[in-house]
């Protein structure tokens, strides 16, 4: 038996799951969090855990990072809104498609601040899809057409257009475009998501005046190669990158939280780089090497 349990996490719809077999319990957290917009599932997670867990399965991405307490979305929409009032120019979002939660903040922020949200079309595809109507996309039921715009790019207008299936991502989002030369005549109105791939399209809009890139993701991205040419470009054009983010992934105390709650017999952390550093938390580690399958047999892997 499968039983799965909603978490908080920065992507849309995450989930961990307790797997029941012969007599045995495993639970696999996957990737979560404790101080996104769903920090309530968490908190009821670990106030009325599962019980009876032989092993437990869980995230280790932060076990190499020092220890420190996450800034919760609500914190970071704050911080967004002091970084805008410091610049007059375009606000670019470098940030994922995909941190439906991030989207939420931004779009909040935006329009507490009488700015508007930019999405390209990628992330209003990604967006539309959730199908959630207290999530910012682009549809009938979403009434702020001044908060919320949708940028059309050649390139990805051109894929939805190749696939039939995207069409009506199009149809959907037509109503919210925004044009080039709209966005230049008042650039520091518009906060705009942004990606490596989007710079071509967004260096045409011309005179950005005195913007700033706001990085929203995990700072190693700055080292890949495709980010050399964005950085040239804003330095170039005089632009700031300041960083505002909080990570996707659960704390080192919210690791704990989860397996003090849980209490399993053994557990090996996943989704890490420094999963030997879990024996520095708890006990009953065992570690798994990547690469190999393993079988669940008498409470232990092999």
């Amino acid at each position: 038996m499968v039983t799965p349990f909603a978490m908080d996490h920065s992507a849309f719809g995450a989930l961990a799951f307790v797997v029941e077999a012969d007599g045995k319990r495993l639970f696999y957290s996957g990737d979560f969090r404790g101080h996104g917009r769903k920090a309530a599932l968490f908190e009821e997670l670990c106030s009325k855990p599962p019980r009876a867990i032989d092993r437990l399965l869980i995230e280790g991405t932060t076990l190499g990072s020092a220890s420190h307490e996450e800034r919760t979305e609500e914190k970071l929409e704050e911080d967004l809104k002091a970084l805008y009032s410091r610049y007059s120019g375009l606000k670019l979002v470098s940030v994922s498609g995909q941190n439906v939660d991030r989207m939420v903040t931004l779009y909040k922020s935006c329009k507490d601040s009488g700015r508007t949200f930019v999405l390209d079309l990628y992330t209003a595809t990604i967006l539309e899809g959730t199908k959630r109507s207290s999530i910012p996309h682009p549809g009938p039921d979403w009434h702020d057409k001044r908060a919320l715009r949708v940028i059309y790019t050649p390139k990805y207008e051109d894929i939805l257009r190749q696939h039939p299936a995207y069409h009506e991502v199009l149809e959907l989002a037509e109503p919210f475009r925004i044009e080039k030369d709209e966005i230049a005549k008042d650039p520091g109105r518009h906060v705009m998501v942004f990606r490596d791939s989007l710079l071509d399209d967004y260096t045409a809009l011309g005179d950005w005046g005195k913007g700033v890139l706001i990085y929203s993701q995990w700072s190693g991205y700055r080292k890949d190669p495709g980010f050399a040419k964005v950085d040239a470009v804003l330095k170039r054009r005089g632009m700031d990158i300041k960083p505002c983010h909080t990570s996707g992934h659960a704390s080192k105390a919210q690791l704990k939280r989860l397996v003090q709650a849980l209490k399993p017999k053994i557990l090996s952390p996943m989704h890490t780089f420094h999963a030997e550093l879990a024996r520095e938390l708890w006990r009953n580690v065992e570690l798994l090497e990547d690469g190999r399958s393993y079988e669940v047999w008498g409470g232990k892997m092999r």
